[in-house]
């Protein structure tokens, strides 16, 4: 280990480098004193600092040692801090923005994934906010158990965003006219997703809803114009009115309960007549539970 310090006399404006040691006994020892000015091998450039001159060896190495100690721990001490409360880095300066101002609770103008796990409710801070573009970070919110209404609605350059697993409920117009978002993965844990919450997202071209969800609200995926598939999982009880209403892509919309979930006369409205395939052994109890389509119904 080696330890350098500078000396620097203001009044010839010269600089002089000392560098020390530790040799096997835990003493500094004196490795070699470098002039930065004026002739480099001239003995008479190598100041000495006052304060060194006075000292006897062993005060020398006890004051080295204390100033080595104390920049050591200062290191230390700061190394532990960032480990134990690292800070999360964001992709979209916006959203660090907003985050940092409602989320920063020890002021350090940084977020820590213990600061964002301590949030229970976004509020209103990111709807309407129309120059966000990506919030993959929402992951590591995971106080969240709901997405309240509005919350993202109207943020128009959203491309991506990921939902933190503990998110049971997703609220009306949660993302609606979010026309930027492209993919979604919904949370494994997410049991409702309340009406218009996915509505007029353009640019949706895939939404992935995890078995557990039991209910899907009226209008949830309406005009979502680009989306070409649906998969809703055996989990689904309930589906509202006109759920994919103007989903003008539409290729197929799969169920895979066997039982046929509840339904409105206008559920499946208004969605490029698509063929609606179903569980083979299910497939008389689908025609009969919903006749209005029995047409479209298929087995997978």
């Amino acid at each position: 280990m080696f330890f350098e310090f500078e000396y620097r006399q203001t009044s010839h404006e010269r600089t002089s480098r000392w560098r020390f040691t530790l040799n096997g006994r835990g003493l500094f020892v004196l490795v070699s004193c470098r002039s930065l000015g004026g002739n480099q091998n001239s003995d008479k450039h190598r100041m000495v600092p006052p304060f060194l001159s006075i000292m006897n060896r062993n005060t020398l190495n006890t004051f080295l040692f204390i100033v080595l100690s104390s920049l050591m721990a200062g290191c230390t001490s700061q190394d532990d801090d960032t480990a134990s409360n690292p800070t999360i880095k964001f992709e979209d300066s916006v959203i660090e923005s907003i985050c940092i101002r409602h989320f920063d609770l020890n002021n350090d103008s940084k977020l820590s994934y213990e600061e964002a796990a301590a949030v229970k409710d976004l509020g209103m801070y990111f709807s309407g906010n129309e120059s966000i573009k990506s919030f993959d970070e929402l992951q590591f919110f995971i106080g969240l158990t709901e997405l309240k209404s509005n919350c993202f609605d109207e943020c128009r350059q959203l491309q991506k965003i990921t939902i933190p697993d503990n998110v049971v409920h997703i609220g009306t117009s949660a993302f609606s006219c979010c026309s930027s978002l492209r993919t979604i993965t919904l949370p494994k844990n997410l049991r409702t997703v309340s009406e218009d919450c996915f509505s007029e997202c353009s640019d949706l071209v895939s939404v992935i809803i995890p078995d557990g969800v039991s209910s899907i609200g009226s209008f949830a995926l309406a005009d979502c114009t680009s989306l070409s598939s649906i998969v809703l999982p055996e989990s689904v009880i309930s589906l509202g009115n006109i759920v994919l209403s103007g989903c003008s892509s539409l290729k197929s919309i799969v169920l895979e309960s066997t039982y046929p979930p509840s339904i409105h006369d206008d559920t499946f409205s208004m969605t490029n007549n698509c063929p609606i395939y179903v569980p083979a052994n299910s497939l008389d109890l689908y025609v009969k539970a919903w006749p209005q389509y029995s047409e479209r119904i298929k087995s997978k």
